[in-house]
């Protein structure tokens, strides 16, 4: 199916996981028995140009949910347990950020990709 592989790559997509993204989306692809390709091209929408901004809504989303302060580079950062744990603190609210906003890219490609693929499918049959 088509528009479930999209979506799932548009829900990878937007997870900060991106030296893994194909992986995952062909493994989830192959898991829910959606189409491979289509889960590769749906992790096409994070590309270099719009990762920066995707990271970001990633970052605001988890931090918003969280409940967390912005991040701040002081002087308090400089120890290496501090810049360890100011990482983590970023990472979970990044992915937390990420799984939000991957269903809210995820869910309304798919059900407008079924949609539209199912009427073509429809006006073949007639036709």
């Amino acid at each position: 199916m088509i528009a479930g592989g999209f979506a799932i790559g548009g829900f990878i997509a937007m997870t900060p996981v991106v030296p893994f993204q194909t992986i995952l989306a062909i493994l989830l692809a192959i898991l829910s028995k959606q189409s491979k390709l289509a889960a590769v091209v749906g992790t096409q929408l994070a590309n270099p140009f719009t990762l920066p901004f995707i990271y970001f809504l990633d970052y605001q989303i988890g931090r918003w949910l969280l409940q967390t302060p912005p991040i701040s580079l002081g002087k308090e950062v400089l120890s290496l347990i501090s810049l360890v744990d100011l990482g983590w603190k970023v990472a979970f609210s990044m992915l937390l950020g990420g799984l939000i906003l991957g269903l809210f890219i995820s869910i309304p490609s798919f059900l407008v990709l079924w949609n539209r693929l199912g009427f073509n499918r429809q006006k073949r049959q007639k036709g």
